[in-house]
């Protein structure tokens, strides 16, 4: 038990360690019902800014959207990632950096053990994760016809020639998909919008302001 404190609250495990007491701590209220699932669901384009082409897509909305990590809370999705992370880099503490003397290079080795330990929790979290998505009933469109016309919101920060979320809520079923604006005026999150064309080579709905 010594040995496994000395080894969680020690360097570098010791950042995740910190993560996941808090994350821990969220989920007990959660479950005393304080605390919302959603509650800390800020939507991923949060701070979604783009610098130079409209569809340089940076921030946390570009990686969550571009390893499929949507269609569930950030909360559950952060969960895991500190969890695995947290997990690799107990191991790599506790059989690899436990043999290096403080120092250079013992840090060199403790930073890259914690850029690893991130790296390798994104693929873990993408197959756990995965299979749960359907339990929050998130649909996302792919190639339907029958949802043009509908009304739809925003939900990213802005929607251009090159990058654009919106949702649906219709029949029960909760829609999420891409969409695009070649217009001049300029569509912003929470806005409503129409469907008015399907693209199925590229995956994604034309639409129009109200």
């Amino acid at each position: 038990m010594e040995n496994f404190l000395s080894t969680a609250f020690s360097f570098p495990t010791i950042i995740f360690s910190v993560l996941l007491v808090i994350i821990s701590i969220y989920w007990f209220f959660t479950i005393l019902g304080l605390f919302d699932i959603e509650i800390l669901d800020f939507d991923m384009d949060m701070d979604l800014e783009y610098s130079g082409e409209v569809g340089a897509v940076g921030g946390l909305a570009g990686v969550m959207i571009a390893l499929g990590l949507t269609g569930l809370p950030i909360t559950i999705i952060l969960s895991f990632i500190i969890l695995f992370s947290w997990f690799c880099t107990y191991i790599a503490s506790l059989y690899l950096l436990s043999f290096l003397d403080v120092g250079v290079w013992f840090w060199l080795a403790a930073i890259a053990t914690m850029i690893f330990a991130l790296i390798l929790s994104v693929p873990m979290t993408i197959a756990l994760t995965k299979p749960m998505q359907r339990f929050f009933r998130v649909s996302y469109a792919t190639k339907s016809h029958e949802l043009l016309g509908e009304l739809c919101q925003v939900i990213t920060s802005e929607v251009s020639e090159k990058f654009g979320e919106a949702e649906l809520h219709k029949e029960g079923n909760h829609f999420i998909f891409q969409v695009r604006n070649t217009q001049q005026n300029s569509i912003k999150k929470g806005d409503k919008v129409v469907l008015l064309e399907y693209n199925r080579e590229d995956n994604y709905y034309l639409v129009k302001q109200l």
